[in-house]
């Protein structure tokens, strides 16, 4: 069962909270919900499948107290693709949980699903309702040379990047732990539940 994977030391995991929030107001990875920072409930959903976490950010300083690193895009405003890519540059782990920071109900079996159903391939995100959650997946280590050349190449957009990986597109929509607003993004304060 998803339930049962437990934290592994070969699994690093960040959560994305370098975006601008420019349709928020303020930075929304710290605004709270639910008494907790969004960027800390995000921490929260990956915690149980990680053994190393980051938080991926312009802005350090402003997560001290989360008790884990901050890293900075080595390529800078590249969106979430070159947070990634400095995270996967960073992680000790073969495998690297992502998650945004404005989806705080995410339940934590969709990563332990994902894990299960990895197997080979370079990457895997979930499909729900005929979407695919880009913010929501896992990638192999093997994908960072193709991520800078990506990069490097003005290729920003995550399913143009992926598209060039073995990439596996799983559907959830059956699963036991889908739950109805589960991929709510936080993009402005109106989406706040």
């Amino acid at each position: 069962m998803a339930a049962s994977v437990k934290k592994n030391r070969h699994v690093s995991g960040v959560v994305l909270a370098g975006g601008k929030s420019s349709r928020f107001g303020s930075d929304k990875a710290l605004h709270p919900f639910q008494g907790k920072p969004l960027a800390v409930h995000a921490l929260e959903i990956i915690r149980p499948h990680c053994g190393e976490l980051m938080i991926s950010t312009g802005n350090a300083g402003a997560y001290v107290s989360a008790g884990v690193p901050a890293i900075e895009d080595i390529f800078k405003g590249c969106g979430p693709m070159g947070g990634i890519h400095s995270a996967l540059t960073q992680a000790r782990g073969n495998l690297l949980v992502v998650i945004g920071c404005d989806t705080p109900l995410v339940p934590p079996a969709l990563y332990g699903f994902l894990l299960e159903q990895m197997g080979g391939h370079q990457v895997i995100m979930p499909v729900y309702g005929g979407f695919t959650e880009t913010m929501c997946a896992i990638y192999h280590r093997s994908c960072l040379p193709d991520i800078e050349r990506a990069l490097q190449g003005k290729t920003f957009k995550i399913l143009d990047v992926v598209a060039g990986l073995d990439t596996r597109f799983v559907e959830i929509d059956q699963e036991a732990f889908v739950r109805q607003g589960m991929f709510r993004n936080i993009n402005t304060r109106a989406d706040l539940p």
